[in-house]
Protein backbone atom coordinates (compact mmCIF):
# COMPACT_ATOMS: atom_id res chain seq x y z
CA UNK A 1 0.00 0.00 0.00
CA UNK A 2 1.18 3.55 -0.72
CA UNK A 3 1.95 5.89 2.04
CA UNK A 4 0.04 8.84 1.19
CA UNK A 5 -2.60 11.05 3.12
CA UNK A 6 -3.67 12.44 0.28
CA UNK A 7 -4.06 10.64 -3.36
CA UNK A 8 -5.56 12.20 -6.38
CA UNK A 9 -6.90 9.28 -8.99
CA UNK A 10 -7.03 10.27 -12.39
CA UNK A 11 -10.26 8.42 -14.61
CA UNK A 12 -9.96 9.55 -17.74
CA UNK A 13 -14.04 7.86 -18.39
CA UNK A 14 -16.32 6.87 -15.57
CA UNK A 15 -15.00 3.40 -14.22
CA UNK A 16 -11.58 3.79 -14.90
CA UNK A 17 -11.72 4.44 -11.87
CA UNK A 18 -13.35 1.33 -10.65
CA UNK A 19 -11.16 -0.85 -12.79
CA UNK A 20 -7.80 -0.14 -12.07
CA UNK A 21 -7.54 1.10 -8.77
CA UNK A 22 -10.91 0.39 -7.25
CA UNK A 23 -9.52 -1.80 -4.50
CA UNK A 24 -6.59 1.03 -3.57
CA UNK A 25 -9.05 3.49 -3.25
CA UNK A 26 -11.07 1.30 -0.64
CA UNK A 27 -8.14 0.17 0.85
CA UNK A 28 -6.66 3.65 0.80
CA UNK A 29 -9.74 5.54 2.32
CA UNK A 30 -10.26 2.87 5.25
CA UNK A 31 -7.06 3.51 6.05
CA UNK A 32 -7.75 7.74 6.48
CA UNK A 33 -6.61 8.80 3.25
CA UNK A 34 -8.28 11.49 1.71
CA UNK A 35 -8.93 10.39 -1.83
CA UNK A 36 -10.20 12.56 -5.12
CA UNK A 37 -11.14 11.19 -8.21
CA UNK A 38 -11.01 13.59 -11.27
CA UNK A 39 -13.27 12.21 -13.93
CA UNK A 40 -11.87 14.17 -17.08
CA UNK A 41 -14.76 13.08 -18.90
CA UNK A 42 -18.29 12.55 -18.59
CA UNK A 43 -17.72 9.28 -20.97
CA UNK A 44 -20.55 10.47 -23.32
CA UNK A 45 -18.64 9.36 -26.53
CA UNK A 46 -20.14 5.44 -25.57
CA UNK A 47 -20.75 3.63 -28.54
CA UNK A 48 -23.03 1.06 -27.29
CA UNK A 49 -24.92 2.24 -24.57
CA UNK A 50 -27.48 0.46 -21.91
CA UNK A 51 -30.16 2.98 -22.72
CA UNK A 52 -30.63 5.86 -25.19
CA UNK A 53 -30.65 9.78 -23.76
CA UNK A 54 -28.78 11.53 -20.88
CA UNK A 55 -25.45 9.21 -21.13
CA UNK A 56 -23.44 11.79 -19.80
CA UNK A 57 -25.67 12.22 -17.31
CA UNK A 58 -26.31 9.26 -16.26
CA UNK A 59 -22.26 8.35 -16.39
CA UNK A 60 -21.70 11.39 -13.67
CA UNK A 61 -24.54 9.89 -11.42
CA UNK A 62 -22.62 6.36 -11.85
CA UNK A 63 -19.30 7.67 -11.27
CA UNK A 64 -20.33 9.55 -8.39
CA UNK A 65 -22.20 5.87 -7.04
CA UNK A 66 -18.83 4.04 -7.68
CA UNK A 67 -16.96 6.88 -5.46
CA UNK A 68 -19.57 6.35 -2.62
CA UNK A 69 -19.10 2.80 -2.02
CA UNK A 70 -14.94 3.49 -2.60
CA UNK A 71 -14.92 5.87 -0.10
CA UNK A 72 -13.60 8.52 -2.63
CA UNK A 73 -14.74 12.47 -3.62
CA UNK A 74 -15.65 12.52 -7.20
CA UNK A 75 -15.09 15.66 -9.02
CA UNK A 76 -15.73 16.33 -13.15
CA UNK A 77 -13.77 17.90 -15.12
CA UNK A 78 -15.65 17.76 -18.28
CA UNK A 79 -13.31 17.57 -21.13
CA UNK A 80 -14.26 16.23 -24.07
CA UNK A 81 -14.52 11.97 -24.23
CA UNK A 82 -12.66 10.36 -26.81
CA UNK A 83 -10.82 13.91 -28.02
CA UNK A 84 -8.23 14.35 -25.38
CA UNK A 85 -5.68 14.65 -27.11
CA UNK A 86 -6.92 18.28 -27.95
CA UNK A 87 -7.31 19.15 -24.87
CA UNK A 88 -3.98 18.29 -23.52
CA UNK A 89 -3.13 21.56 -22.33
CA UNK A 90 -6.07 22.56 -20.89
CA UNK A 91 -6.16 19.35 -19.02
CA UNK A 92 -2.47 19.77 -17.66
CA UNK A 93 -3.53 23.22 -16.26
CA UNK A 94 -6.53 21.03 -14.34
CA UNK A 95 -4.38 18.36 -13.22
CA UNK A 96 -1.77 21.00 -12.15
CA UNK A 97 -4.71 22.63 -10.17
CA UNK A 98 -6.06 19.85 -8.07
CA UNK A 99 -2.86 18.26 -7.34
CA UNK A 100 -1.70 21.29 -6.02
CA UNK A 101 -5.21 22.54 -4.60
CA UNK A 102 -5.14 19.26 -2.55
CA UNK A 103 -1.63 19.26 -1.76
CA UNK A 104 -1.45 15.72 -3.50
CA UNK A 105 1.08 13.02 -1.76
CA UNK A 106 -0.01 10.47 -4.56
CA UNK A 107 -1.47 10.81 -8.20
CA UNK A 108 -2.82 7.40 -10.15
CA UNK A 109 -3.42 7.03 -13.52
CA UNK A 110 -4.02 4.83 -16.05
CA UNK A 111 -0.36 4.18 -16.75
CA UNK A 112 1.25 5.61 -20.03
CA UNK A 113 1.27 2.66 -22.33
CA UNK A 114 -2.23 1.75 -22.01
CA UNK A 115 -4.08 1.36 -25.43
CA UNK A 116 -6.52 3.99 -25.43
CA UNK A 117 -6.37 7.51 -27.31
CA UNK A 118 -7.70 9.44 -23.77
CA UNK A 119 -5.22 7.80 -21.34
CA UNK A 120 -2.39 8.67 -23.51
CA UNK A 121 -3.55 11.91 -23.74
CA UNK A 122 -4.02 12.37 -19.98
CA UNK A 123 -0.15 10.82 -19.37
CA UNK A 124 0.96 13.76 -21.81
CA UNK A 125 -0.83 16.33 -19.72
CA UNK A 126 0.34 15.20 -16.51
CA UNK A 127 3.84 15.40 -18.52
CA UNK A 128 3.18 18.78 -18.94
CA UNK A 129 2.40 19.47 -15.05
CA UNK A 130 5.18 21.32 -13.08
CA UNK A 131 4.60 18.98 -10.33
CA UNK A 132 6.60 16.39 -8.91
CA UNK A 133 4.13 13.89 -6.73
CA UNK A 134 5.07 10.84 -7.05
CA UNK A 135 2.82 8.30 -9.76
CA UNK A 136 1.13 5.25 -9.44
CA UNK A 137 -0.07 3.77 -12.96
CA UNK A 138 -2.92 1.37 -13.16
CA UNK A 139 -3.84 -0.66 -16.14
CA UNK A 140 -7.28 -0.69 -17.99
CA UNK A 141 -7.11 -1.60 -21.66
CA UNK A 142 -3.56 -3.23 -21.63
CA UNK A 143 -1.34 -5.08 -18.24
CA UNK A 144 1.73 -2.85 -17.44
CA UNK A 145 5.19 -3.60 -16.47
CA UNK A 146 4.27 -4.30 -12.75
CA UNK A 147 6.69 -3.35 -9.78
CA UNK A 148 3.89 -2.63 -7.33
CA UNK A 149 1.32 -5.37 -6.61
CA UNK A 150 -1.24 -4.41 -3.76
CA UNK A 151 -3.38 -7.51 -2.30
CA UNK A 152 -7.40 -6.02 -1.90
CA UNK A 153 -8.58 -9.34 -1.13
CA UNK A 154 -10.23 -7.36 1.98
CA UNK A 155 -11.84 -4.44 -0.57
CA UNK A 156 -12.80 -6.45 -3.40
CA UNK A 157 -16.43 -6.91 -2.92
CA UNK A 158 -16.12 -2.89 -2.88
CA UNK A 159 -14.54 -3.22 -6.26
CA UNK A 160 -17.19 -5.60 -7.43
CA UNK A 161 -20.02 -3.29 -6.21
CA UNK A 162 -18.09 -0.30 -7.98
CA UNK A 163 -17.67 -1.63 -11.07
CA UNK A 164 -21.29 -2.93 -10.78
CA UNK A 165 -22.31 0.88 -10.70
CA UNK A 166 -21.33 0.99 -13.87
CA UNK A 167 -24.19 0.14 -15.74
CA UNK A 168 -24.12 2.72 -19.00
CA UNK A 169 -21.87 0.10 -20.68
CA UNK A 170 -23.19 -3.14 -21.66
CA UNK A 171 -19.80 -4.65 -21.82
CA UNK A 172 -18.76 -4.01 -18.57
CA UNK A 173 -18.57 -7.21 -16.53
CA UNK A 174 -17.12 -7.42 -12.72
CA UNK A 175 -16.47 -11.02 -12.59
CA UNK A 176 -14.63 -10.79 -16.15
CA UNK A 177 -12.64 -8.15 -14.74
CA UNK A 178 -11.71 -9.06 -11.20
CA UNK A 179 -10.27 -12.11 -12.98
CA UNK A 180 -7.29 -9.89 -13.80
CA UNK A 181 -6.82 -9.38 -10.07
CA UNK A 182 -7.14 -12.82 -9.32
CA UNK A 183 -4.37 -13.33 -12.05
CA UNK A 184 -2.05 -11.02 -10.09
CA UNK A 185 -2.49 -12.30 -7.01
CA UNK A 186 -1.51 -15.61 -8.58
CA UNK A 187 1.27 -14.76 -10.57
CA UNK A 188 2.33 -12.29 -7.33
CA UNK A 189 2.36 -15.63 -4.90
CA UNK A 190 -0.18 -13.98 -2.34
CA UNK A 191 -1.99 -14.90 0.04
CA UNK A 192 -4.67 -13.35 -0.95
CA UNK A 193 -7.16 -14.16 -3.87
CA UNK A 194 -7.32 -10.48 -5.13
CA UNK A 195 -4.24 -8.22 -6.70
CA UNK A 196 -3.53 -4.85 -8.38
CA UNK A 197 -0.67 -4.12 -10.35
CA UNK A 198 0.69 -0.55 -10.68
CA UNK A 199 3.88 1.05 -12.59
CA UNK A 200 5.40 3.11 -9.62
CA UNK A 201 7.70 6.35 -10.48
CA UNK A 202 8.71 9.78 -9.01
CA UNK A 203 7.50 12.18 -11.58
CA UNK A 204 10.31 13.58 -13.36
CA UNK A 205 11.67 9.27 -14.37
CA UNK A 206 7.48 9.04 -15.01
CA UNK A 207 6.87 11.58 -16.94
CA UNK A 208 10.13 11.08 -19.36
CA UNK A 209 9.02 7.33 -19.99
CA UNK A 210 5.36 9.39 -21.20
CA UNK A 211 7.11 11.43 -23.40
CA UNK A 212 9.06 9.20 -24.50
CA UNK A 213 6.37 6.59 -25.57
CA UNK A 214 3.85 9.18 -26.62
CA UNK A 215 7.20 10.90 -29.25
CA UNK A 216 6.01 14.38 -27.69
Amino acid sequence: MPEADDIIVVAPHPDDESIGCGGLIALSSRRGSRITVLFVTDGEDLLIADKPGSLAARRRAQGTAACEILGATPQFLGLSDGDLHREVDALAAALEHWIRERHASLVVLPWFGDANSDHQAVNVAFAKTGVDTPVWGYEVWSPLPANRVVDISEAVEDKRRAVAAHTADVFIDADALLGLNRYRAAVARLNGTHAEAFFEAPASEYKQRTLDVSGS
